[in-house]
C-alpha cells in the first residue's frame, strides 16, 4: 500500500521510513546539478549554509551536522545532529543549536530511489 507523501515526517529518520519501497518519481538524474555546502558560526553555535545550482531541491532533501565525515556518508538519516537540520528548500542559511565542535561538518543528502535510502552529495570539510 502507497502512503500518501505530500507532507514531510517530523525528521529524516521518520521520512526515511516512509519513502523505503516507494516508487520513483518519473524524473532522470541530472549530472549538472552541483551541491555546495559549508559551516558557518552565530553565538557560539553552527549555522548551515547550502546552494544548489541549479536552484532546483528535491521534495525530500535536506542539510545536516554530522560529527565527522564517515558519519554523514554511512545512514545519514541515522547518524546526523537532533538540533542541527533543516529541509532545503525551506531555505539557507539555517541556524542550529548544535554548539561548535572541530571536525564537524554539514552535508546535502538526497533521497536515492534505487538504493531505497538517503545518500549524501556533498560534504563540508570538518570545521
Amino acid at each position: 500500500m502507497s502512503q500518501n507523501l505530500s507532507v514531510r515526517a517530523a525528521n529524516p529518520a521518520e521520512q526515511a521510513k516512509l519513502l523505503m519501497g516507494q516508487a520513483a518519481p518519473q524524473q532522470t538524474a541530472d549530472p549538472s546539478i552541483s551541491y555546495n555546502v559549508s559551516l558557518g558560526v552565530n553565538d557560539g553555535d553552527f549555522v548551515l549554509n547550502w546552494t544548489v545550482t541549479p536552484k532546483v531541491y528535491g521534495r525530500w532533501d535536506w542539510v545536516g551536522v554530522f560529527k565527522s565525515p564517515e558519519d554523514a556518508q554511512s545512514n545519514p538519516d541515522g547518524n546526523y545532529m537532533f538540533g542541527g537540520w533543516q529541509w532545503a528548500e525551506d531555505g539557507s542559511p539555517y541556524q542550529t543549536r548544535i554548539s561548535v565542535n572541530s571536525g564537524y561538518v554539514v552535508a546535502y543528502v538526497v533521497w536515492n530511489y534505487g538504493a531505497d535510502e538517503y545518500q549524501a552529495v556533498a560534504i563540508s570539510n570538518p570545521y
